[in-house]
């Protein structure tokens, strides 16, 4: 049943987003814009998402070994069967799949593996907010965006501050999780405080201070990689936009899927693409970029991401003989 609401309520999203970002839009328009895309350039932009994820495979294997040694190629195949579940599932559960499917692989509790992933949303959103300064210092942008930068900075401040609590006061937080969930059975009480403990170990890489400059550096590549895509698709249609644009566009569409929605963050990956590329202006405020090469481009981009990621994910999900409704579901072993 619970399965179910988050199914319909992803749905839900997606449905609002598309309308969204598809209202008003002139369809005759996107589809000669389409026909007219240099499409030589899809390559190098995949290339670069490829990059990223390579980076993002390596970062999660830094953040486990105050764990277990984790080998790249696993960390690897477990972030593109995350990818992948995250484009055919709905409300981000491809976070838990690429946790599970790391536990199954290489041993590693799996509430513990999904706790690094928390850990590793923070860091990007420190990376990300980087560059939001950087880009509010160099470039003057309307109320909206400023204000979707003050709204992820103080998300990204309270995520912090939790985590910091977990992590040095972990006999504090520990007793009161114990408070918690005292209204439940012996039995589940003690399953409930096994698992909490076990996802507290995935906070150790907080502890260590070398481990955290070194995530943080790659949390920059990560999204560096990211913006190098952005910047071949701003060739792909020929934009004359400054190249800081590839810059805004990593911030605006990543803090945009990070909104739990359906299925490959349809809807919310269009509206963050279509409204970041329609910031840019003229002195007298009109957008250097017309909504329906806006759509056009959200359209595109997100295809080039979406085929080929999905794709690869299911061949990495056989290649580890690896169940994904096991996953969804927490079968079998769930510590």
């Amino acid at each position: 049943m619970k399965r179910h609401v988050i199914t319909v309520l992803g749905f839900l999203i997606t449905g609002f987003a598309l309308w969204w970002a598809f209202r008003g839009i002139h369809y005759r328009e996107v589809v000669d814009i389409l026909g007219d895309v240099r499409y030589i350039w899809a390559a190098p932009i995949f290339g670069a998402t490829l990059l990223s994820i390579w980076i993002r495979a390596y970062r999660w294997k830094v953040m486990l070994e105050p764990m277990v040694d984790v080998p790249l190629s696993k960390a690897y195949s477990s972030t593109m069967i995350g990818f992948m579940a995250n484009n055919i599932l709905p409300m981000r559960l491809g976070e838990v799949v690429r946790a599970y499917a790391l536990g199954r692989s290489v041993g590693v509790s799996k509430s513990a593996a999904f706790a690094t992933i928390v850990v590793e949303r923070a860091f990007d959103l420190v990376a990300l907010l980087l560059f939001l300064g950087v880009l509010l210092l160099r470039y003057s942008f309307d109320a909206r965006f400023k204000t979707l930068g003050y709204i992820a900075l103080m998300g990204c401040v309270v995520m912090f501050l939790v985590m910091a609590l977990a992590q040095w006061k972990r006999d504090l937080v520990r007793r009161l999780f114990s408070f918690c969930i005292r209204v439940f059975p012996g039995g589940i009480r003690h399953k409930l405080d096994d698992l909490f403990e076990k996802f507290l170990d995935g906070f150790e890489v907080l502890s260590r201070g070398h481990h955290v400059l070194k995530v943080m550096w790659l949390s920059i590549l990560v999204w560096l990689s990211m913006a190098m895509s952005f910047f071949f698709a701003n060739l792909t249609f020929g934009l004359d936009l400054p190249i800081i644009s590839s810059l805004v566009m990593t911030v605006v569409c990543a803090l945009g899927v990070m909104v739990p929605s359906g299925p490959g963050f349809v809807g919310t990956f269009e509206v963050a693409a279509k409204y970041g590329l329609m910031l840019f202006k003229t002195p007298d405020r009109i957008p250097l970029v017309s909504e329906e090469v806006a759509i056009s481009y959200a359209i595109f981009y997100h295809a080039i991401q979406f085929v080929p990621l999905t794709l690869l994910g299911f061949y990495h999900l056989w290649r580890e003989k690896f169940s994904l409704t096991s996953a969804v579901e927490g079968d079998g072993d769930s510590e």
